[in-house]
């Protein structure tokens, strides 16, 4: 059977520190994201935000990154995934 492994691409993030963090630092994808309706805010007794996808409605609680892939679709990682799978690229 075939193995196969992932190909080293180069990925922007952004991680989600509350409200008034994303209101002062946020990049402009995810400003776009949030004027779109993409992303949005989920409030209540535990605040985060949620990504609307073709697959569904995903959670991005605080501390969580906000992944931009190589298509431009947004998706969350969590803290404990992106230590394991990504390292910072310097610019």
């Amino acid at each position: 059977m075939p193995r196969f492994k992932r190909k080293p691409v180069v990925l922007e993030g952004y991680q989600f520190k509350g409200a008034d963090y994303l209101k002062a630092d946020a990049p402009d994808w995810i400003k776009a994201a949030l004027e779109a309706g993409v992303l949005r805010w989920r409030t209540g007794a535990n605040p985060a935000m949620v990504i609307d996808t073709m697959e569904g409605s995903l959670l991005v609680n605080h501390g969580d990154f906000i992944m931009k892939g190589t298509r431009g679709g947004l998706f969350p990682v969590t803290q404990a995934e992106h230590r394991d799978i990504y390292e910072e690229v310097p610019e």
